[in-house]
């Protein structure tokens, strides 16, 4: 892992897609600006709730993430449970616990990175086949504990660039 890029500088304030290993991206389920809704991955259907918002907290490499449509927080189900976060929770839009990701990069761009929640120490994870939950794992520096960042307002200015020119 490359621990010495500032990612703070690289993607504060940004909207990216967040993609797995299998190409896939973190959703919130529906775009549902609902309490706990869950956050999965699915294919990149060009959907805001597909966006998300890396706003930094003031220590580096470490950010609030916000749903580019619902504006929830990318956080868990137990986040508001006192010692609640446990190895297998599911990640959700949550609208009252803005929970804290450590971002790291792990190559020199910047642009594949982990995140940890920041109290417990365990790393945002993807499974395979499918639509499938992301949840909180023990780190285990596998495939499935990468994710690689786009710039989604570059996405949205080149599809409109493209429309532009049909």
């Amino acid at each position: 892992m490359v621990n010495l890029l500032n990612l703070t500088a690289l993607v504060a304030g940004g909207t990216f897609l967040v993609t797995n290993f299998e190409s896939q991206v973190m959703d919130l389920a529906f775009g549902s600006s609902i309490n706990l809704t869950p956050v999965t991955v699915d294919s990149d259907n060009g959907g805001t709730n597909q966006h998300w918002t890396f706003i930094p907290t003031g220590t580096t490499n470490q950010f609030i993430i916000t749903n580019g449509l619902a504006g929830t927080f990318l956080s868990y189900a137990t986040a508001q449970v006192v010692n609640g976060v446990a190895p297998h929770a599911q990640t959700v839009g949550s609208t009252g616990e803005a929970t804290l990701w450590d971002l790291t990069p792990t190559d020199s761009t910047g642009t594949n990175v982990m995140f940890t929640e920041h109290t417990s120490g365990l790393f945002l994870t993807s499974w395979t086949g499918g639509v499938s939950p992301l949840t909180l794992e023990l780190p285990e520096i596998a495939t499935q504990q990468t994710f690689a960042l786009t710039s989604a307002s570059f996405l949205t200015d080149t599809v409109l660039l493209r429309e532009a020119w049909s």
